[in-house]
């Protein structure tokens, strides 16, 4: 039997005799393991950075901290394009990036972490879905969306950067054009977002405008240099962080 067809038949006998089970290692947040939990490691190894969900609750959340680090930066060194915030609240604001993804109990699809959910289209490119895939997929996204804006206007109405009407004040607009910027470009310098996406990735300063697209360039010309200790593999990033979900 060739290597290639005992491995299909370890698959077929795995998918048909497996049972729900737990996952060793699994977050309790995250649910039950299934099938999927046996047949992964089989594809796993092409994947360099993440290969199973804690990684990716890690890769999640590190990119939340490099955004907070370029951000500080971009008001450290440009505090005239943002004249209506300081350190302290753009720091508030940064550390609620993605937390529909990092908080695994205030959004769920389907009765999973929204974390949980999106990791099964991880590293799978929208010409490898089905027309079914696609669909369930732009729903997680939809739903996602929806509790990070909901996260958002809560905080803004919080400090008082949103009328009554939903209209935001400078200060909102400025912190959002600073997650705007720093969000565009880690997508676009990180290596991760290369496997994640399954596609090659546009450096933000090209399709940013005027004033910020300057921004974003001055960001990129230090990304390495500013996020040395942050770019390393995961594991050694996730025992300097001591991250967990």
């Amino acid at each position: 039997m060739t290597p290639r067809l005992l491995k299909a038949t370890l698959l077929i006998s795995i998918a048909a005799s497996c049972t729900s089970i737990p996952m060793s290692g699994r977050h309790p947040a995250f649910s039950a393991g299934t099938c999927d939990d046996l047949i992964a490691p089989f594809f796993s190894a092409k994947y360099r950075y993440v290969k199973n969900i804690n990684d990716f609750y890690q890769h999640t959340y590190l990119h939340r901290r490099r955004l907070i680090i370029m951000g500080h930066h971009l008001l450290e060194e440009f505090p005239d394009q943002f004249t209506h915030i300081d350190h302290k609240i753009l720091d508030q604001f940064l550390n609620i990036h993605d937390e529909a993804k990092l908080n695994l109990d205030i959004a769920q699809y389907k009765g999973r972490p929204l974390l949980e959910a999106l990791y099964q289209y991880y590293g799978r490119g929208k010409h490898t879905l089905s027309d079914e895939a696609k669909i369930e997929m732009q729903e997680i996204i939809k739903v996602l969306n929806h509790k990070d804006s909901e996260i958002g206007i809560n905080f803004f109405k919080k400090y008082g950067f949103i009328d009554k009407r939903g209209r935001l004040n400078e200060t909102a607009l400025e912190l959002l054009r600073i997650e705007k910027i720093v969000d565009s470009v880690d997508r676009g310098m990180n290596q991760v977002s290369i496997e994640e996406f399954d596609r090659s990735m546009t450096p933000a300063s090209t399709f940013l405008k005027s004033e910020d697209s300057d921004l974003a360039l001055n960001l990129e010309s230090i990304y390495h240099h500013l996020l040395d200790g942050m770019l390393r593999p995961l594991p050694e990033q996730s025992r300097h962080f001591q991250v967990s979900p």
